[in-house]
């Protein structure tokens, strides 16, 4: 709450930085969640105030980057949708009985059909990067930023290949569409 004072902002009522707290708190690993919760809450502030209203709105931390997901899906052409569900589809490895599905990394090259071919390559890595750059995926290249920016790594890519992942497993239990595909892929992608 302090860094949010310092630049004027408030928080109604008060207590919502508490309820904020207490929502990540129950949420492994909840940065990513947490930042898309925060960010849409500036983004929908009302003079200067980030409100309650607005925070139960959006269904809270986890129901943040639903919104962000429909919102970044909704921003992509039909052809660029459809490729997004294929790449999304390929990121999830299902789970069966009491396994539950999880995030699966897998190589740029993976995620296309005909991995020879540098046209769908390219074409695949734009739409990974756009949906990267909207927090939904993350890559190799988004990991090594952050840790150079720590300091921690210092990268020499030229003989690896980057990877892609879903950014968050509660994407795939609380993005509607996304679980859609999985229900609908289910059997195929077992």
């Amino acid at each position: 709450a302090h860094p949010a004072e310092k630049v004027g902002l408030t928080f109604d009522p008060p207590a919502l930085v508490e309820e904020i707290a207490e929502d990540a708190a129950r949420i492994e690993h909840p940065l990513p969640l947490l930042e898309s919760a925060l960010k849409y809450l500036w983004e929908h502030r009302e003079n200067g105030t980030m409100t309650l209203a607005t925070y139960r709105q959006i269904g809270g931390v986890t129901g943040a980057i639903t919104q962000w997901a429909d919102k970044a899906y909704r921003d992509l052409s039909p052809a660029e949708q459809k490729a997004a569900k294929q790449i999304f589809t390929r990121l999830v490895h299902c789970g069966q009985g009491k396994v539950p599905d999880a995030r699966e990394s897998l190589t740029l090259k993976k995620l296309v059909a005909n991995p020879d071919d540098q046209a769908e390559l390219d074409a695949t890595h734009r739409l990974v990067t756009k949906l990267a750059d909207a927090n939904l995926l993350v890559t190799d290249e988004t990991r090594d930023q952050e840790r150079a920016e720590a300091n921690l790594f210092a990268a020499d890519k030229k003989d690896r290949q980057e990877t892609v992942e879903i950014i968050h497993d509660t994407l795939l239990t609380e993005w509607g569409e996304l679980r859609g595909w999985i229900d609908t892929e289910r059997e195929f992608l077992l």
